[in-house]
């Protein structure tokens, strides 16, 4: 079974503990995380549909092993280990995904009540922060935020095929 993490440029997790991961190395999964230096009771993976709510600055597939469960698109297991980076959610794809979600919350950051929020966002834009320009984005028009999500799901599917059995 796959689902899939997110990292930040370090390789660790910024949702779901501040965890080293191992990517893969010329074709070759990482380590499993029961055989790291540091171990943990359980990890915290997501499904493809709840990747836009994980997002950071790489997207991982990664491979289960033994118990797992899944609840609201977050999946908890007892072992993974990294399989195959997402290229296609590069600095370029980052960068239209970022100016997307600001052409459209522009608009309605003007009205009063998400003013504070805007701030916020364009703080996050000029620093290319993905996790918070995501969470702002969701906050104030999540309608919008859906759409951007199917965006995701499709540059990920093009990268993976069916090569993997993911999890739902």
């Amino acid at each position: 079974m796959y689902a899939f993490k997110t990292l930040a440029r370090n390789n660790y997790s910024t949702k779901g503990g501040n965890i080293e991961w191992y990517p893969p190395q010329n074709g070759v999964p990482g380590i499993w995380l029961s055989e790291a230096p540091k171990t943990y009771e359980k990890y915290y993976l997501c499904t493809k549909e709840n990747v836009i709510y994980w997002l950071d600055e790489c997207i991982y597939v990664a491979e289960i092993q033994g118990g797992y469960s899944v609840e609201n698109g977050d999946v908890t297991v007892e072992d993974a280990r990294l399989v195959q980076k997402i290229n296609g959610w590069n600095k370029d794809f980052k960068r239209k995904f970022a100016d997307n979600c600001y052409e459209a919350i522009k608009s309605m950051c003007a009205i009063k009540k998400y003013e504070k929020n805007f701030e916020l966002f364009k703080q996050a834009y000029e620093a290319m922060n993905i996790v918070a320009i995501s969470k702002i984005a969701d906050s104030i028009n999540p309608d919008f935020f859906k759409e951007q999500n199917a965006i995701i799901i499709r540059v990920i599917d093009e990268e993976i095929k069916d090569e993997y059995k993911i999890l739902a």
